[in-house]
């Protein structure tokens, strides 16, 4: 996810049924007999595709540009169930080795959210899934190791962790006290296939995913329901409504 060399970053995978998960999580139609429902039943969705199907991976400059496309379209959100360990790395001659940093921006993101803000378009982003140490992904503390986009310090941005059935954190989430705003339902979640045999009670039209990926649309889901009914309420003004009505 970065336009600066990635070595030695892995590459992480994103399968192709991610985006219609994500996208149902935010509105898929309720009340209709079917399996589930989104968040906000009638909301219009503006689907742009940033990652790549063959190896799940993706640019910044691919995300800068459908922002640029949704926030000259007229959308008032964008979620980015999305992201990396933005780091920066260079070769060093004398050990052989390549060294890396972890500056807290991407500069390709931030100018692109920088810009969302310019127009009044706050962005949900995932927290992050951590770092895979065998056996499991470990969630990392984004206030020491940022996690673009959702570490870029911009007040149109809302950082959503994971939770799980019991109101706790899962192991893969990342976390953080000045970086992480909030957490939503993360774990097990039930969302939409891109193709649909009639049959609402065939499991096999459904996908089950676990991640910072699926907890970011419920919030994204939360604001277009606020902005239904506040629709006078600027960016600043729908994250406020979001972080002061969950509990702590």
């Amino acid at each position: 996810m970065t336009d600066v060399y990635p070595y030695p970053s892995p590459p992480v995978l994103i399968p192709p049924p991610h985006g219609s998960n994500v996208a149902s999580i935010i509105g898929a139609q309720g009340n209709n007999g079917l399996y589930m429902t989104g968040v906000s039943w009638n909301v219009s969705l503006m689907h742009l595709k940033v990652i790549s199907d063959s190896d799940g991976q993706g640019m910044s400059s691919w995300v800068a540009a459908s922002m640029a496309y949704a926030r000259t379209h007229g959308a008032s959100a964008v979620n980015l169930s999305l992201g990396h360990f933005y780091q920066l790395c260079y070769y060093d001659g004398e050990t052989g080795q390549y060294v890396c940093d972890f500056p807290s921006l991407d500069p390709v993101l931030f100018g692109a959210l920088r810009d969302a803000r310019a127009s009044n378009v706050i962005v949900v982003c995932a927290a992050g899934n951590g770092i895979y140490i065998p056996p499991n992904n470990v969630g990392q503390n984004t206030d020491v190791t940022p996690f673009s986009p959702a570490t870029v310090p911009t007040d149109n941005v809302i950082s959503v962790a994971a939770s799980d059935q019991t109101d706790s954190r899962p192991g893969f989430s990342n976390y953080g006290v000045k970086t992480v705003d909030v957490a939503a339902p993360g774990v097990s979640i039930y969302g939409l296939l891109a193709t649909y045999n009639a049959n609402g009670n065939d499991l096999s039209n459904y996908s089950v995913f676990s991640g910072t990926s699926q907890a970011a649309p419920h919030v994204t889901g939360t604001i277009a329901l606020l902005k239904a009914k506040y629709g006078w309420e600027s960016y600043h003004g729908l994250r406020d409504r979001v972080l002061m009505g969950t509990d702590a």
